[in-house]
């Protein structure tokens, strides 16, 4: 899948910390990413991203069950995503966030 838009950047992915991994499924978020407060979802290949608070697709999509995994994790987990974010736009490094269980 080709990942183009506002919203993919190949080397900002290289390092981008890893807030926590479930059942295959690694989340991210990108600290120099400015705009609406957002995470990526990477899941066999595919690339997400979903808006942090209203949990909107922004780009990208991903097998459905991994959708359905990553948007109940991202609902349980979305004061935890708010706070990554703050945390990285301030310049210190987010706590890692439970996995889906």
């Amino acid at each position: 899948m080709k990942r183009t838009g506002a919203f993919f950047d190949h080397a900002a992915t290289r390092t981008m910390p890893k807030l926590s991994e479930f059942y295959g499924i690694q989340i991210f978020i990108y600290g120099r990413e400015h705009g609406i407060p957002h995470f990526h979802a990477k899941y066999q290949g595919s690339e997400i991203v979903i808006a942090i608070g209203t949990l909107a697709v922004l780009e990208g999509s991903i097998a459905g069950r991994a959708f359905g995994l990553v948007m109940e994790w991202a609902a349980l987990h979305n004061a935890e995503l708010s706070a990554a974010w703050a945390a990285l736009q301030s310049g210190n490094v987010p706590a890692r966030i439970e996995p889906l269980k």
